[in-house]
Parts: structure tokens; C-alpha cells; sequence
């Protein structure tokens, strides 16, 4: 285990040094995975993150409509400089992250990619089953896919933008480890979700069915991440015939009725299917667990039952100026795909259908029935009916804001939704700063230090 410890900690010190440095990430004179022990080793040892342990979805958590920062947080950020990016990305600011910051969004994802292209590159050349050599690329191949996707949806415009086929509007594509000739100029957007869906795919071929523990990869980890790509390329047959092959597999909801504390966001949640989390924001402040971030007053809005929907009192509560403060950031943020997940896109899928909508309800009153108090749902309080398409699809947005209202997804969703979708039109506003639907800055700043390192290749972002 001391051999891929020296790995693991030769991978956490990826700093864009220079250009070289950016993808030659060999651990220089530490031991290396010499079989496939060493590999499943590097598979079960932090690849759930989406890189090194760190805060990376800063930007994802913040900028949305669905949660406040606390005058108190940014007070406090604003004077310490190694958290003052945290309030450049909550206000909106034209920089993120100054040349001495780390861009976590950024490095983070690239780490993770470092890690599953030498798996890739070094397993298939191994003595051993062939089988279990599938296995092993199947689920790098998952790991990488996602940490495009993040990477992509953060730093480029949504899949089928008007500039998404252009050069340079996506993120660079790195697919050879420790290749120092490798260009990190940025690929299209449109090549960088056409890269991921292929990555998918091959790897639903390679993975095995069932599989020994939450936190590694299976096919249906596979698939469940495909039909997320699939539902942010409007590709809505295929991502409903991916949700039902999930769900197939993994259909478990937990009764919120039944917790006694808070909901539980780790390995033990079973409804996990592709397990993924990173630490949460107030990990490396000396905040307390409730003193950073509170709903929004038009989240709270979008509750259409709050005094009997769980999703509420188990995850936030009142504090002394009327703000609904979210209880608990000091534990793992998820980042993966879920049960809850999977049947929103089978609802959405389902509805673009008109004469479907009753079916997609169906789906969203089975997810509903899990969050709402028991006398409520033995009522039928949790029910919900749809006149028509669009009203089928409106009320299946609002539940996808319910259901992850502070786990960042909102950002992603309000992206997709601009552009999916012609009437939804929602802007984000910070005291004088808006970005509006379908805006240049929904493709957010890179580190200033990422572009000074990049060797010139890589270009920043425009900001309106």
C-alpha cells in the first residue's frame, strides 16, 4: 500500500509550473502500479473525487439562484486573501481567481484525468484476466468522462450554443499521460461532449453488471452518467432508454420520513449510483457548519408545499433574521449521479412526449412520496398533475431545483435550461452585476494562473 500512496501523493502536486508540468505527471522517482492490485489499489484510493481532496465545485455551489452567502461569510472571505475568491465568484466578479489563487475547478478535474490516462495507458499491458483488465479501464474511462463534463460545463458554453463548434470554446482534451507534446489548446464543446459520450460508451462495454461497493464504477455508473450527457445534448430517446436500464438496476429512494439526523451524503446513501463527492466549502475556513450559506428568497418560493415537504426542515433551518441557513457544509458534497437524478431525466424525457405528461407525473409523485411527511403523502398533499407538456415540464424544472437546491446543480441546470429550452429565461443577479439567459459569462473565468502557465495556449474566457 506504500507503493500507491507514493502515487497518490506525486498526483496531488499537479502545479501548472510551466506548460511541461501541466501534463507530465509521472511520479518522478516514486514507485509505480506494477499489477493489477496496484491498479484496483489506485481505482479504491479518492478516484470518487473529482481529483485531489478539495473544495472544487466553489463555483458550481455559488453561482446559481438557488442560495445566498451570508453577509457574515463574505465579510469574513473578503478579509483573509487565501478565501477572497470566494467572494469574487459569489459577486459575480470578472476574476475569479488571481495568478497565486488555485483554480480548484480547473486543477482538480485535470488531476483526476492524470490519474485515470495512466490506468488506461499501463492496464491493458498487464499479466492478469482480461475480465478485470476491462473492468479497471471501464471504470477510469467513467472518472475521466466525468471530469470533462464538469470541466466542459463550467468553462464552456452549454452543448448547442452558437459557438459551441467553434475551436477554443470548450476545454483542452488530454488523453496521453505524461505527454509533453500534447497541445493544450481548447477543443470545441461540441468535440468535448462528443469525446465523453464516446468514453461512455466504450465503457459500458467494459464494466461488469453488479459490483462489490458503492464507491466504485459499474455499468449502470456508466450509463447513468451517459444519460445525464444525453439529456444536456437533447438527446431524449436515447437518455430515457439509458433510465430505465438504471433504474433497473439501482431504484432505491430513502423515506426522509425515516432519518433521524441529517440526510446523508456519503457511501452510505444508498441511493448513490455513480458515487462521486468533494469536500464542502467551509472545509479549510474556521466557519461554523451553518454560518456560510442560506436559500434564496425565490428558492424558498419554489417549494409548492413547504410546510410538508422534508426537502426543507432536514436540510436548512430558520436563523434569527428569517433566513433559511443551510444546516450542515462540513461533510462531502456529491457530485455524482443519483436514484433522484436518473428519475428526474426519465420525467423530463417522458414529457417532451404530450401524450406521456401522466407518466412523467408519475415519476415525479414516486420521488415525492420519499420527501414528504407521511400524513401529507396519505393525504396526497406530495401529488402533482400536469394540464399539458409544458406545464408537465415546468413543474418537473422546479423539482430538479428542489431535490438538489444546494448541491451546486442548479448552476448546470440554468445553463441547460437557457438553452434547451426558448421561454425558461433565467438571469442571475448580484447587487449591479447580471448574467442574463444565454450569456457569454455562463462560461465562467479560468484562474489567472492557469492561463499564465498555459504557454499561451490556453485562452481566457470573454467577459461581457
Amino acid at each position: 500500500m506504500k507503493k500507491i500512496s507514493l502515487i497518490i501523493s506525486a498526483f496531488t502536486i499537479l502545479i501548472f509550473a510551466s506548460c511541461d508540468d501541466y501534463v507530465d505527471i509521472v511520479p518522478r522517482g516514486s514507485a509505480i502500479a506494477e499489477n493489477l492490485e496496484d491498479v484496483d489499489a489506485l481505482l479504491d484510493h479518492g478516484m470518487m473525487l473529482s481529483g485531489d481532496p478539495g473544495n472544487n465545485n466553489t463555483v458550481a455551489l455559488y453561482v446559481n439562484d438557488n442560495i445566498v452567502m451570508l453577509q457574515a461569510a463574505q465579510d469574513y472571505y473578503g478579509l483573509i486573501p487565501l478565501f477572497k475568491h470566494k467572494v469574487n465568484i459569489y459577486n459575480l466578479e470578472s476574476t475569479f481567481y488571481l495568478p497565486h489563487e488555485t483554480d480548484q475547478g480547473w486543477i482538480n478535474p485535470y488531476t483526476s484525468i492524470g490519474r485515470c490516462n495512466y490506468i488506461i495507458e499501463i492496464t491493458p499491458g498487464m499479466a492478469g484476466d482480461d475480465l478485470v483488465k476491462n473492468q479497471y479501464v471501464g471504470e477510469a474511462k467513467v472518472h475521466r468522462a466525468h471530469a470533462y463534463w464538469r470541466l466542459v460545463n463550467l468553462f464552456g458554453q452549454h452543448y448547442g450554443s452558437a459557438n459551441a463548434s467553434e475551436s477554443g470554446s470548450g476545454v483542452p482534451i488530454l488523453t496521453q499521460f505524461g505527454d509533453i507534446e500534447t497541445s493544450l489548446d481548447r477543443a470545441s464543446v461540441n468535440a468535448v461532449y462528443e469525446f465523453i459520450e464516446s468514453e461512455l460508451i466504450e465503457a459500458i462495454d467494459l464494466l461488469r453488471e453488479g459490483r462489490p461497493f458503492i464507491d466504485r464504477v459499474n455499468k449502470a455508473a456508466a450509463q447513468a452518467m451517459l444519460a445525464r450527457v444525453y439529456l444536456h445534448m437533447g438527446k431524449y430517446a436515447e437518455a430515457l432508454e439509458l433510465t430505465n436500464d438504471v433504474l433497473a438496476f439501482n431504484s432505491n429512494l430513502m423515506d426522509y420520513n425515516d432519518l433521524t439526523g441529517m440526510v446523508p451524503r456519503g457511501a452510505e446513501n444508498l441511493e448513490n449510483i455513480l458515487y462521486k463527492e468533494v469536500l464542502p466549502p467551509a472545509y479549510y475556513t474556521f466557519l461554523g457548519p451553518t454560518a456560510e450559506l442560506g436559500y434564496s428568497e425565490s428558492l424558498v418560493n419554489a417549494f409548492d408545499q413547504p410546510d410538508f415537504d422534508l426537502r426543507i426542515s432536514k436540510l436548512a433551518s430558520i436563523n434569527g433574521d428569517g433566513i433559511y441557513v443551510i444546516n450542515d457544509i462540513s461533510s462531502g458534497f456529491p457530485i455524482g449521479v443519483t436514484v433522484p437524478e436518473i428519475m428526474l431525466i426519465k420525467a423530463e424525457c417522458l414529457a417532451q412526449d404530450e401524450g406521456k405528461k401522466d407518466e412523467a407525473m408519475d415519476v415525479l409523485n414516486t420521488l415525492r412520496e420519499k420527501r414528504f411527511f407521511t400524513d401529507a403523502v396519505e393525504a396526497g398533499e406530495h401529488l402533482l398533475t400536469a394540464t399539458d407538456k409544458q406545464d408537465a415540464l415546468n413543474k418537473i424544472f422546479d423539482e430538479r431545483r428542489r431535490e438538489f437546491n444546494i448541491l451546486g446543480m442548479r448552476f448546470f441546470d440554468i445553463k441547460r435550461l437557457n438553452q434547451q429550452y426558448n421561454d425558461v429565461n433565467i438571469s442571475l443577479v448580484r447587487d449591479d452585476v447580471t448574467w442574463g439567459p444565454n450569456s457569454i459569462n455562463w462560461a465562467v473565468p479560468i484562474g489567472e494562473g492557469i492561463i499564465e502557465t498555459g504557454g499561451g495556449q490556453i485562452k481566457q474566457n470573454p467577459r461581457e
